[in-house]
């Protein structure tokens, strides 16, 4: 049984996660894309980090979800702030429920999608230029943040698998937020993107014998069985990628359990089927 998981995790090719700055409110999420052959797989962890209701510290405690079906035909992930709710300039967003509806008979393509997103983003967070100019030291926590938060769309359009993100940067000089440039692109097989998370957690985690991969091998097993229970119908390969991103969010978890943790969820869409995103027990 070892030499079976051993080859299993041999085949599986090398992630090169981005580094990412997880220091300052709202950075402790860990979301990694996979893509396959037949289908994507998203995943995520759960812990959120909020400040205490007298500002005095961090409270960490279950995380609203940060990967979702959107659009019912894509998956959508986000990191950073989350929920938000500032009364004072009416903002309420909490992002599942935020997502985009697109309106009409003719379904959104991805690139449409995202668009709408990045329009009720701008909508959304208007206020948020007269808070951070306010200086109140309620709202501190975007003193050194670089962004407020990243958004990803990934999915099956027009039989095509494509990928979007784009980010809402805080300008400290200007004190008002900076929307990055949106980049869309077609993801070939085998492609990894680790939207959020920390390179040095999984930076040796294919090399026998090391921490990571010891306790890679420990999370793999547990996820493979998880992923033939809770995605009967994905192919054998496509099971393995949930293994293999679920891992990854275990290693993230390990490296840093301030940063990283509660449940993990994950997204996957089967080619020519609906996507499902379920957390693991």
């Amino acid at each position: 049984m070892v030499q079976l998981i051993l080859a299993c995790l041999l085949l599986l090719r090398s992630l090169a996660p981005t580094q990412v700055n997880t220091q300052s409110f709202g950075r402790g999420t860990a979301i990694v894309f996979i893509f396959g052959e037949s289908g994507l797989v998203v995943a995520s962890d759960g812990l959120a980090q909020n400040f205490s209701s007298d500002h005095s510290g961090i409270v960490r405690k279950e995380a609203e979800p940060k990967i979702s079906v959107c659009n019912k035909s894509f998956l959508c992930a986000m990191a950073g702030v989350n929920p938000a709710v500032f009364p004072s300039v009416g903002i309420e967003y909490h992002f599942r429920e935020w997502l985009p509806t697109p309106s009409g008979k003719k379904r959104a393509s991805l690139r449409e999608y995202a668009d709408a997103m990045e329009d009720k983003a701008r909508m959304t967070f208007k206020g948020l230029d007269l808070l951070l100019k306010s200086g109140e030291p309620e709202y501190s926590y975007f003193a050194t943040a670089p962004e407020l938060s990243r958004y990803a769309i990934a999915g099956y359009d027009e039989g095509v698998l494509k990928f979007c993100e784009f980010r809402i940067l805080i300008d400290h000089n200007k004190k008002e937020l900076v929307y990055s440039e949106r980049t869309c692109w077609t993801p070939a097989p085998m492609d990894n993107i680790a939207f959020s998370g920390s390179a040095e957690a999984v930076n040796q985690w294919r090399t026998p014998g090391t921490s990571q991969y010891l306790k890679l091998m420990q999370i793999y097993p547990k996820a493979l069985a998880a992923a033939k229970t809770l995605f009967p119908d994905a192919p054998p390969p496509l099971k393995k990628l949930i293994a293999e991103a679920v891992g990854w969010v275990g290693l993230q978890t390990a490296y840093d359990p301030n940063q990283y943790g509660g449940t993990t969820r994950v997204g996957v869409v089967i080619k020519g089927k609906l996507p499902k995103v379920v957390p693991l027990s």
